[in-house]
């Protein structure tokens, strides 16, 4: 045996446990959309990823960690295909209506069985808020589409009757609503029209008239 060949039985395997996370991850995200947050069990994610139910237990504490990691990816990419296209010398208007085109974008870009997970997440989000807090994953989302409303009314392209927080809470009871039509009714429903006549009817209620 060379000094080489000695070198690398020697030397320790190195392991990427960042890969590892996220292939963890992204196991349970089919295990959770197929069995429900409940019925799921960390041994079929851990056979699912190729390795030990106790091995997986270095990764992730429980049941409900991984969960709120498959929550935290989702959200994180959500945000990032809402917020990605908006540029700051965008007016207003340009800029809600490219937050709704990235809302859009979401539907196209997951397999459509992860929508079961966010069905799971607000039911959990709201039963189980030890490890799920759906109150500030709202509220990140509504501060940014707040903060570009309030844009408007100080440029003078939307009435400054207008409150932020209640255009804010609109759009997202909209997001929400039209994912559960979709979920539902995917096959039967025309997201963009429903999106696009959805951004119409609000500029129509908050431009300067």
């Amino acid at each position: 045996m060379t000094d080489e060949s000695v070198k690398r039985v020697l030397m320790p395997k190195i392991i990427d446990k960042k890969k590892i996370k996220k292939k963890i991850i992204h196991s349970a995200l089919d295990v959770f959309s197929n069995k429900g947050y409940h019925e799921a069990k960390v041994s079929e994610i851990a056979k699912k990823v190729g390795m030990g139910k106790g091995t997986l237990y270095e990764y992730f504490k429980s049941k409900g960690e991984i969960f709120s990691a498959c929550i935290d990816l989702i959200f994180s990419d959500v945000d990032k295909m809402v917020m990605e296209n908006i540029n700051k010398n965008d007016s207003p208007s340009i800029k809600l209506k490219k937050v709704l085109e990235g809302y859009k974008k979401v539907f196209f870009s997951y397999p459509r069985h992860y929508f079961n997970v966010i069905i799971e997440f607000w039911n959990e989000g709201i039963r189980e808020k030890n490890f799920i807090n759906l109150k500030n994953i709202y509220r990140e989302f509504s501060d940014k589409i707040k903060e570009i409303v309030l844009e408007g009314i100080i440029r003078g392209e939307f009435n400054k009757d207008i409150n932020p927080k209640t255009v804010a809470s609109t759009v997202l009871a909209f997001m929400d609503g039209i994912m559960l039509q979709w979920i539902i009714e995917s096959e039967s429903i025309n997201l963009s029209m429903r999106i696009d006549g959805f951004f119409d009817a609000l500029l129509r209620g908050i431009q300067r008239r």
